[in-house]
């Protein structure tokens, strides 16, 4: 479901998610944070993320 929650629960069946709103929700979940407070692995794993991402968007750099 993206939205965290575990597989067998029955609100992923009632919850319905927009395109790009988990985007949107992960992009006000990190508003106000640090980065440099983020562990180190997960600076790295948002990193890769955002840039395979726009890879695949765009195509590779």
């Amino acid at each position: 479901s993206g939205l965290g929650n575990a597989p067998s629960d029955p609100a992923n069946d009632r919850v319905s998610v927009p395109a790009g709103g988990g985007m949107r929700m992960g992009a006000q979940g990190l508003n106000g944070m640090s980065f440099q407070q983020m562990p180190q692995t997960l600076q790295r794993a948002i990193s890769l993320q955002i840039r395979n991402q726009l890879q695949s968007a765009i195509g590779n750099f």
